[in-house]
């Protein structure tokens, strides 16, 4: 069935760990639910939050590797990454999976992925279908696509990896995030097939991945989260260092970074219900060649802290909303 991953703003706030047992998350009341299905590709225990590969949800999330919070913090224990998962979310919703179950994968050793069809206009890149057709908008025909988990360096772009390891650049880790899946020849890169075969020099084809729009929220520079705007283009992380500084660095939705030149924003403290307790505090350009950050100086700030990030991507847009949570300074990765 056609599905249109429609203007949302994910918030993905991140629990505060306090002293007394985790809290439980509430559904939303009176909110349509949807069956959620997915990868888990980490699990973070001490903070909450389990970061999945998600299968389409038909009218609430296309497929994308994001984090979340968990209605009952529990349920991690009996969590790994490369466990399939089916969970219940909500619309309204989109920062926390609710009723974790875990499934038996269906996949077998070596099988593909379904073939999706997307678009390949750049402001109809969140458009999917699972059949043949034409872009909504554009009226270009749609493209096949096999969506799976791939793996990156986090500060350079090389060539993905089928498999986790380490940047061959700066030794880091590998970052994951969701790519096209498809074969080409070792000798001729002009070929790209949604299936395996052979090529024309009878060698077999060799498996390759293509980065997609959405693919990487993986925070650069020591944020929880990439965030992402209403409007599916702008992306933000939000980071807190020292002295009682936050700052915002602005992506586009292949998570390169952007001016935010044309941009306004204000930040406001918040209490652990994430209720204003302040006044509002206007962001200024910071100091990085490609005018990618914003920044803010927060004078009586103290750890743990909760803020409200409030944007206007355009000048005619309504503000937008992002919660922030610290409970310590935010480190480089």
């Amino acid at each position: 069935m056609m599905t249109l991953f429609r203007n949302r703003l994910v918030l993905l706030s991140v629990m505060i760990v306090l002293a007394a047992p985790p809290p439980t998350h509430a559904q939303p009341p009176g909110a349509r639910s949807h069956a959620f299905r997915g990868r888990v590709v980490a699990v973070n225990a001490q903070a909450g939050t389990l970061s999945v590969a998600n299968e389409n949800v038909e009218g609430w999330m296309a497929p994308m590797t994001m984090g979340y919070k968990v209605d009952k913090p529990d349920v991690l224990k009996g969590l790994k990454a490369g466990d399939t998962i089916a969970a219940t979310v909500y619309d309204g919703d989109f920062s926390t999976l609710y009723n974790i179950r875990l499934e038996a994968s269906t996949a077998g050793e070596g099988s593909l992925p379904p073939v999706s069809y997307v678009c390949p206009s750049p402001d109809e890149t969140s458009y999917l279908d699972d059949k043949p057709g034409r872009c909504p908008k554009s009226g270009a025909d749609l493209v096949p696509v096999r969506l799976v988990i791939a793996y990156s360096c986090l500060r350079v772009q090389l060539p993905l990896r089928e498999t986790s390891g380490l940047c061959p650049v700066d030794r880091s880790e590998l970052v994951p995030v969701t790519a096209g899946l498809y074969f080409t020849c070792q000798k001729d890169s002009s070929v790209r097939e949604m299936n395996p075969g052979t090529c024309a020099d009878g060698s077999t084809r060799i498996k390759a991945f293509e980065r997609r729009p959405h693919g990487d929220h993986n925070p650069r520079h020591g944020g929880s989260y990439i965030f992402m705007s209403a409007d599916q283009w702008h992306h933000v992380e939000g980071t807190y260092v020292a002295p009682n500084i936050f700052r915002a660095y602005f992506y586009d939705d292949m998570t390169r970074p952007i001016p935010a030149t044309a941009l306004a924003g204000r930040i406001v403290l918040a209490d652990s219900n994430a209720s204003e307790i302040g006044p509002s505090v206007p962001l200024a350009l910071g100091t990085a060649a490609d005018h990618s950050v914003m920044e803010a100086r927060l004078a009586k700030a103290t750890l743990p802290l909760n803020v409200k990030l409030f944007m206007k991507f355009r000048p005619d847009d309504k503000e937008q909303v992002f919660d922030f949570t610290f409970k310590e300074y935010s480190a480089e990765p």
